[in-house]
């Protein structure tokens, strides 16, 4: 009889767990922004501009969840009812989910879209062909005269030259040259360098705007630096930086981001 009742109890035991876990799992499937696998395309698309605003919901205001660069190949899978004015661009917003998963909205004046629910040779060479254009823009960007600076915006003692042959040449103010050749690699935004140069072996560039910067990647001692002008020769200690550095862009000018 003992036995009988045990068995009745595991029995129960096992229904009620067997409950819960389909609760759960329905659960699941309603909360607000899960992965649903299945989830239909509507068709592709590509990102038009750099830094292009990846959305929470489909206002301006909203919040940012990553920036999309250039070139970069999405899924469209939902669109707004209807189209919204930014600036002077009018057009829809597109939720998309590009290839890390995250998904959020995309104003439509960022975007190429492909009326197609899968990849087509057509989306793809235009997506290289942005990559290419916006990798050749960003060499052209980065050739030139890079002086360091501290974190007052004063010019120290370093200096890093990138020509257009490939070639570098670094230095400490009246000091040695170490020269070599240099790549840049657009996906990690580095431009590396065949031999050590007086600030390590890489640097990494970032783009704010219309305007770009140098940095060392090392997190004990980082090194900034800021490309002088071509008319300009060897900076001192104490010149005037506004004689020296590339004029920062008025307000209003500092690139597209539209949504």
């Amino acid at each position: 009889m003992h036995g009988k009742l045990h068995r009745a109890a595991r029995r129960i035991q096992s229904a009620a767990s067997t409950a819960i876990l389909i609760i759960a799992v329905i659960g699941c499937g309603d909360t607000p922004g899960s992965r649903n696998p299945d989830e239909k395309v509507l068709m592709y698309g590509v990102v038009l501009n750099d830094n292009a605003a990846l959305r929470l919901d489909p206002i301006l205001y909203s919040s940012r969840i990553a920036l999309l660069d250039k070139g970069t190949k999405v899924k469209i899978i939902d669109r707004s009812k209807e189209k919204s004015w930014i600036g002077k661009s009018c057009d829809y917003w597109y939720k998309i989910k590009e290839s890390r998963g995250i998904t959020g909205w995309l104003f439509g004046s960022n975007l190429r879209t492909f009326e197609s629910d899968k990849p087509d040779p057509e989306m793809e060479t235009y997506a290289t062909s942005l990559r290419e254009e916006d990798e050749r823009a960003i060499r052209k960007a980065l050739i030139g005269k890079w002086w360091s600076v501290d974190t007052n915006n004063n010019f120290t003692d370093q200096c890093v030259e990138l020509y257009d042959t490939g070639k570098y040449k670094s230095y400490i103010r009246g000091g040695k040259e170490l020269e070599g050749e240099y790549d840049i690699d657009c996906g990690k935004k580095e431009i590396t360098f065949s031999s050590t140069a007086i600030f390590g072996k890489n640097l990494k560039y970032t783009r704010r705007g219309v305007l770009y910067f140098l940095e060392s990647i090392d997190a004990e001692k980082p090194i900034s630096f800021r490309k002088i002008s071509d008319t300009t020769g060897e900076p001192g200690n104490d010149m005037d930086k506004s004689a020296a550095v590339t004029k920062e862009p008025a307000p209003g000018e500092k690139g597209k981001d539209e949504g």
